[in-house]
């Protein structure tokens, strides 16, 4: 071990989440007496890791700054350990992962592979959100860049631990300022667009809309997170192939905001590619229009159990 003598058993501490969850290292058999850390230092060898230890002399306040693992092979070994189970219920749901992704080794090859940091800092949160099923294998490279868009801003950011941020919605918050946005479409390719664009609700400050091609659903779609309007590996010929998306544009300006709908696979995203919350379901509300446009969906969908009753 790096960094003197072993701390004491009953120190206080604090830890960098973002390098290992100290917290979730399990105790060994009978020995429930011991504290995080001490588990964490026991199991270091076991999964080949380093740690580097300081404290504050005078004081029983210890800080565990760094538990590195040497290699991100190891670090992958360990997280198909600790996590394996929570990922691999979360990727049976996973539609766009493989068969041979669905392991608990296999998926946390898959989240390693989405951390753009060479050392997987960002392993862990990764885990832990897919495990949450907030996002998918098909939303891969949009969650590549944000990561390290993350790690790039850093010094900027009040909260420095990756771990600290609750959803991704959160991250997307904290980076959003550094975001490059993305340029205005041309005239030409605009009225495209707009040509390939079913507006089924057109009002100044609410609107739905189905876009019928690709452009389409990239052109309104633009500065969102939906992977249906990426301008790489997009997927909206997939969902298409199932049944009509539906882009909601609900108020004016620069306070606009934008969601979009899937019935077929039961998806409802706000802009940053997260369900709905309360928040957004009361915002939308607000908008008399929106009960026309659910109304609207009823009789699509349900049409026949309307009349039949």
């Amino acid at each position: 071990m790096v960094g003197g003598s072993t701390p004491s058993r009953h120190a206080n501490f604090k830890c960098d989440r973002s390098l290992i969850g100290i917290e979730s290292v399990p105790p060994k058999d009978g020995d429930t007496g011991s504290n995080p850390v001490d588990r964490a230092i026991r199991n270091a060898h076991k999964y080949r890791m380093t740690n580097l230890i300081t404290w504050r002399q005078g004081t029983t306040t210890m800080k565990v700054t760094e538990l590195l693992f040497e290699s991100p092979e190891a670090r992958i070994e360990y997280l198909a350990k600790t996590m394996g189970q929570k990922l691999v219920a979360a990727a049976e749901k996973d539609s766009s992962l493989k068969k041979d992704q669905k392991t608990a080794e296999g998926i946390s090859a898959f989240l390693a592979d989405v951390d753009p940091t060479p050392n997987k800092k960002a392993l862990n949160f990764l885990a832990k959100q897919y495990s949450l099923g907030a996002f998918k294998g098909e939303d891969k490279k949009k969650i590549r860049d944000s990561i390290e868009l993350f790690f790039k801003v850093v010094p900027k950011l009040k909260n420095k631990d990756i771990m600290s941020y609750k959803t991704l919605s959160d991250l997307y918050d904290a980076i959003e300022p550094f975001e490059d946005k993305l340029p205005v479409s041309n005239r030409e390719q605009k009225k495209l667009a707009k040509s390939d664009a079913e507006k089924i609700i057109d009002t100044p400050d609410f609107k739905v809309i189905v876009p019928k091609t690709e452009e389409a659903a990239k052109y309104y779609g633009v500065s969102t997170k939906w992977c249906t309007a990426a301008g790489e590996h997009c997927m909206f010929d997939n969902y298409n192939s199932e049944g009509p998306l539906y882009i909601i544009i609900a108020g004016t300006g620069e306070n606009a905001r934008k969601f979009q709908l899937h019935y077929e696979t039961d998806s409802f995203m706000d802009e940053r590619d997260t369900p709905l919350s309360k928040k957004d379901i009361t915002y939308l509300s607000s908008f008399p229009q929106y009960k026309e446009f659910l109304n609207k969906l009823i009789d699509k969908h349900y049409d026949k159990f309307v009349k039949a009753a």
